[in-house]
């Protein structure tokens, strides 16, 4: 309906709607919304004024009326029933029971959650009017789902609809399915077809792990496996320890594959040194062996690029490490070195902090393998994976207190935070330094952006990719890790430093 200038006498007709409402007129409140309705385009803003100002206790008065109106009166039931009413004008619910049946299929359920009446409406009632909705999937999810409908229903069949949506699809399905395990994991298996990223996302809302569904997690894998080749994101170390694939051989065949069939030099050069791993590990992969042994007789041709697998980055990251942590960079995975490590930290007053975990292969869910906390002089890297269960209460709290303690991005490290200590909700108080960088010039949007920016040095992030609830982790792990949390805390008092008070602000 348009929204568009409308004749004086449209707003006139309804301006005195509260007053007929109070009065209980009948008579006057049909004709005036009938008048209303009469006019084209419809005054969707004089409607919407008209009824915030009728009083509460009056809906039934106003339901009552709209029984014997003509044309689109959906248009006034979808407000009235957007208003709705208290949970005591048993007066109005009482009209609205009695109204419901009447009710345009597509205004169905804003009506009966707006008049609170779910509890005088039948399954067999709902089921009668279910078929009216047609196509209109957003509606039926929010029936099915709502009132639990889905040993009622064909379920797949209202799902597999879900689908035509594309781009809601996914939505649609999870309000659809939600509390009930069948509809769940048909939703999940059909999604998987169409959309794996979307079906990962239900799978893990949904606590379902990659045994339960093995095929839409392996394709989530090999997803995520190529978009860290195109990416750059590997080297002679992934390959040699499986970090890249996190130990998974279907993974690790796959991505063999695919870097055998790319058009790189590098990337031919890779497949055959982790066809060489792959086989110390793994029984002989027919389609590993297919793609690599054409390869083998270039290989004295094919060269890495040098620029993924330079010794000279090591070098950088040490001396990095020393200037910017003299104290050194300590390894936490006991009671007594973390009561020493906290005590140290309650002395500081800004801290850097960051996570690692581990690479999202769509194997499980995502959880925090390290926790690195940054002083002025040195860096506790606290292996989570042994201290969650008896220290977890002690870092949820640690995060909480009343001191400077600031992240890169910290927003993405909540999520794989919960999954790992169950008494942190996603509280504290940490500062996400990535909100003040746009102060800075060319507003890097990477960490390693604002430290080239800032502090002129390269950042390396060659191990980003590691398989971080590996133990014991390599010193180059260590040291890139708590590189990442000074490299936070230094930003941040740079940033101080160049945006003073409205940098604070951020």
């Amino acid at each position: 309906f348009e929204m568009a200038p409308k004749p004086a006498q449209s707003k006139s007709c309804l301006a005195e709607l509260p007053d007929l409402v109070a009065r209980d007129d009948q008579a006057t409140i049909q004709a005036r919304l009938q008048q209303w309705l009469n006019e084209i385009p419809l005054d969707i803003k004089a409607l919407r004024v008209g009824l915030s100002k009728c009083k509460e206790g009056t809906f039934a008065s106003l339901i009552s009326s709209l029984h014997h109106l003509s044309g689109p009166s959906e248009v006034i039931i979808k407000f009235l029933a957007q208003e709705g009413c208290s949970e005591d004008d048993l007066q109005a619910q009482d009209r609205a029971a009695e109204f419901w049946p009447r009710v345009p299929a597509h205004t169905l359920y804003t009506w009966i959650m707006g008049f609170k009446i779910s509890s005088r409406v039948t399954t067999q009632q709902l089921l009668g009017r279910l078929e009216e909705l047609n196509s209109d999937s957003h509606s039926i999810a929010r029936i099915i789902g709502d009132f639990q409908l889905h040993d009622s229903v064909d379920v797949r069949r209202y799902l597999t609809d879900a689908l035509k949506l594309k781009a809601e699809a996914a939505d649609v399905m999870r309000v659809m399915a939600s509390g009930h395990d069948q509809s769940q994991r048909i939703a999940i298996e059909l999604l998987g077809m169409r959309d794996n990223k979307n079906a990962v996302k239900l799978a893990k809302l949904w606590h379902y792990s990659a045994q339960d569904f093995p095929q839409v997690f392996e394709e989530a894998g090999k997803r995520t496996v190529r978009w860290m080749i195109r990416d750059d994101a590997i080297s002679l170390e992934h390959l040699s320890t499986g970090d890249f694939v996190g130990h998974n051989p279907a993974l690790f065949s796959f991505m063999i594959v695919f870097l055998a069939r790319s058009k790189r030099s590098d990337h031919k050069y890779y497949a055959i040194r982790a066809r060489e791993v792959f086989n110390q590990w793994y029984p002989l992969d027919p389609a590993v062996e297919s793609a690599v042994q054409p390869l083998l007789g270039q290989i004295n041709s094919l060269q890495p690029d040098m620029r993924l697998v330079d010794e000279s980055t090591h070098t950088d990251v040490v001396a990095t490490v020393a200037q910017w942590l003299p104290g050194g960079v300590h390894w936490v995975d006991t009671l007594p070195k973390f009561e020493e490590a906290v005590e140290k930290l309650h002395q500081e007053h800004v801290i850097g902090i960051d996570t690692e975990w581990r690479p999202p292969l769509g194997v499980g869910e995502q959880r925090t393998g390290i926790m690195q906390l940054a002083t002025a002089e040195e860096c506790f890297i606290f292996d989570m994976v042994v201290l969650a269960e008896p220290c977890g209460d002690r870092i949820v709290q640690l995060l909480r207190e009343d001191r400077t303690m600031v992240g890169f991005s910290w927003p993405s490290d909540r999520s794989p935070l919960k999954n790992r200590c169950p008494s942190y909700n996603g509280a504290d108080n940490v500062i996400d330094v990535a909100r003040a960088t746009k102060l800075l010039p060319g507003s890097p949007r990477s960490l390693a952006a604002a430290v080239e920016a800032v502090l002129g040095r390269k950042l390396c992030k060659d191990n980003r990719l590691a398989d971080w609830e590996r133990r014991p982790l390599r010193p180059e792990h260590l040291a890139y890790a708590a590189l990442d949390a000074a490299a936070a805390r230094l930003v941040y008092l740079r940033v101080l430093e160049i945006g003073g008070p409205a940098a604070a602000a951020l």
